[in-house]
């Protein structure tokens, strides 16, 4: 009997690879993931032509905690003794269109390497790019998570379920780089944050945004602030 022999088209084996090209972050584990997404930042630093030393962008040490809406990791830093009182927290790159905190969340860590004394007795935590997404859309980036929603309005706050939406169409005119999603907690980013809070109850919490130059103090006034 006459049996036809199938064999697959060029265009089969291009979306096969594709496809595995898509899933090999996942395939080869958390170390692989990192590296992928460090040599991402690295080429939209170049392209761009910051002129940052990029050997900051390193794959040294980091933690993952989840992955971002487009599957990239979202990764963190630590020093110091767990048991410590005084804890701090820092994010940066919650907004992937303010290109400078990435620099700093990622030359903070490098500094804390070198002077690892710094960490003595205390504990700090570093998340240098909360919103990779963001960060790596486009050439310039964007405000919002791959979502669109902006990561700084979708915590689950008290007041979020009456005033999120309605202070996004009275002070923001609906604009979409304001707005706070459709639920609050919704973003994996935003969870991550608060896994970061939760994890770690930071005794300060440090969110590093850009351009301007000044600290605007939330936190509670008194002899420990």
């Amino acid at each position: 009997m006459y049996r036809r022999r199938l064999y697959p088209s060029a265009g089969l084996l291009a979306s096969f690879w594709l496809a595995c090209a898509l899933y090999l972050p996942t395939a080869y584990g958390a170390e692989d993931a990192v590296g992928g997404f460090l040599q991402k930042l690295r080429q939209r630093v170049a392209s761009n032509k910051y002129y940052w030393d990029t050997t900051i962008l390193n794959q040294v040490d980091w933690k993952t905690q989840g992955q971002s809406v487009n599957g990239l990791p979202l990764i963190y830093w630590s020093c110091g003794d767990n048991s410590a009182a005084n804890r701090s927290l820092v994010l940066s790159v919650v907004h992937g269109d303010e290109i400078t905190p990435l620099y700093f969340g990622f030359r903070l860590v490098e500094y804390l390497k070198l002077h690892p004394e710094i960490c003595k007795d205390k504990l700090i935590v570093i998340a240098p790019v909360v919103n990779p997404d963001g960060f790596l859309r486009y050439s310039t980036g964007t405000r919002t998570n791959f979502n669109k929603v902006d990561l700084n309005r979708n915590f689950d706050t008290p007041d979020w379920r009456t005033d999120a939406h309605r202070l996004w169409k009275s002070n923001h005119k609906s604009q979409r780089r304001y707005f706070p999603g459709d639920q609050p907690n919704s973003e994996p980013e935003t969870k991550f944050q608060v896994w970061l809070i939760n994890e770690f109850n930071p005794t300060y919490v440090m969110s590093v945004h850009a351009p301007l130059n000044f600290i605007d103090f939330d936190g509670p006034i008194g002899e420990n602030a």
